[in-house]
């Protein structure tokens, strides 16, 4: 359950390593596949049919691959468009990421706030705090500096304007909110993701 600023976050991590992807599209691609919330949190078969997604995460990574080579290879074709799609990928894997971390780094937090009712509230809150945390930080700066100023496109039947609207949200969204001190999400989790998602990119590439 990524948010835009964690999957950024990622990207911006996975661009650092790999400059050629440090784009304005690359970064709106990073956070597309989510524009179905843009009028409010989407059904579960929409979330899923933009993810890709899969019940197995062997599956779903396979299901990620398959997108690529087909919108790879499909219409359109501009290095703006693939920065794009790769980021796009990018966000997917890094949920795929997220999930196979998730049972453990939840279970880490219930031994520190055993009182939580609710595992799933708390590793929401923890993955805010983070958010929040970072919103003063050089590298946020430099996204959204990027977001500003790329083009989005179509992909994965989503509508590239969808997407712009989106981009549009979440820095406005983003902008109101209060800087905080991250608690259980940590940058060293962050980076563990996105070296992970890098050796996903890396054979792409």
């Amino acid at each position: 359950m990524p948010s835009s600023l964690y999957h950024l976050n990622v990207a911006y991590l996975i661009a650092q390593a790999d400059k050629s992807l440090y784009t304005p599209e690359y970064f709106l691609g990073a956070i597309a596949p989510d524009c179905v919330n843009l009028n409010g949190f989407a059904p579960k078969n929409i979330r899923w049919q933009a993810h890709n997604r899969a019940i197995d995460l062997d599956k779903w990574e396979e299901n990620v691959y398959q997108l690529y080579k087909k919108e790879k290879y499909g219409a359109i074709d501009s290095v703006q468009f693939n920065d794009f799609l790769l980021g796009f990928v990018t966000h997917i894997f890094t949920d795929i990421q997220a999930d196979r971390i998730e049972d453990t780094v939840r279970a880490d937090m219930m031994q520190k706030y055993p009182d939580s009712p609710d595992e799933y509230k708390l590793y929401s809150s923890q993955i805010k705090l983070y958010e929040y945390s970072q919103l003063d930080s050089e590298w946020w700066k430099d996204t959204v500096s990027k977001l500003s100023v790329a083009h989005a496109f179509s992909v994965n039947n989503l509508k590239s304007l969808d997407v712009f609207d989106w981009r549009n949200f979440v820095l406005a969204d983003y902008k109101q909110k209060q800087k905080t001190e991250y608690d259980l999400i940590t940058p060293e989790i962050i980076q563990k993701v996105a070296w992970k998602v890098l050796d996903k990119i890396s054979n792409l590439k």
